[in-house]
């Protein structure tokens, strides 16, 4: 497999899930800026919308996924002893993927247009709020106690939670939902979450040491 991921983005959910399933799929940058990539291909046959995570199976169609939740979930689906997703056909399913849509929708997409800079005043403070409020639901939810937001087990929507933190770059305050910034640190301490990190640092240095050869 290939995944195409671009540095501190959604793709690095996807990164983590792989990481906690033993997998090893070949990694790809994608330069958001000049449009390039580190294996010196065409990203928009890849994904002709132009952005990241996107992955290309090994299967003799060379199928290619594209969407955070589509690829974290798939994965989850191939390994379900893993526990990282519940069963389709299942309420728990059901509610777990409404909280992947929620994490989608009211925190992944709200940060954009604010770290891109697209909004009037009004317009960012209205979003920043929505985002704080989405995070105070995540928050809320952890002040029982639980570890992940499920519960005892770590589980793809942790994953995809832990890639959204922006808040630096689009200036949403959060630092004050202590339930979810402890959260955060206990995915932080995972070695998977550390070997994401460091596998997307080493092949977002390739990509610039070839493009300054």
């Amino acid at each position: 497999m290939k995944l195409y991921i671009a540095q501190a983005t959604c793709s690095l959910a996807v990164q983590l899930v792989a990481n906690e399933l033993g997998l090893n799929p070949e990694l790809i940058h994608y330069d958001v800026f000049d449009k390039t990539t580190s294996a010196n291909d065409d990203f928009s046959k890849v994904n002709p919308l132009m952005y990241v995570p996107a992955l290309v199976l090994d299967n003799e169609e060379r199928t290619q996924l594209t969407e955070t939740i589509i690829i974290a979930s798939y994965l989850a689906d191939l390994h379900l002893a893993a526990g990282l997703i519940p069963a389709h056909g299942t309420l728990e399913r059901v509610k777990f993927d409404q909280l992947l849509t929620f994490v989608a929708t009211e925190i992944a997409q709200k940060h954009i247009p604010l770290m891109r800079k697209l909004q009037t005043e009004f317009g960012t403070e209205w979003t920043r709020a929505k985002l704080v409020s989405a995070y105070a639901v995540l928050d809320e939810r952890l002040a029982d106690g639980r570890p992940y937001l499920t519960g005892d087990k770590f589980t793809v929507a942790d994953a995809y939670v832990w890639a959204t933190m922006w808040q630096e770059r689009s200036g949403a305050q959060i630092g004050h939902l202590k339930n979810l910034m402890a959260y955060i640190d206990r995915i932080n301490a995972r070695p998977a979450a550390q070997k994401a990190l460091k596998d997307e640092a080493e092949v977002v240095a390739r990509h610039q040491e070839l493009k300054a050869a």
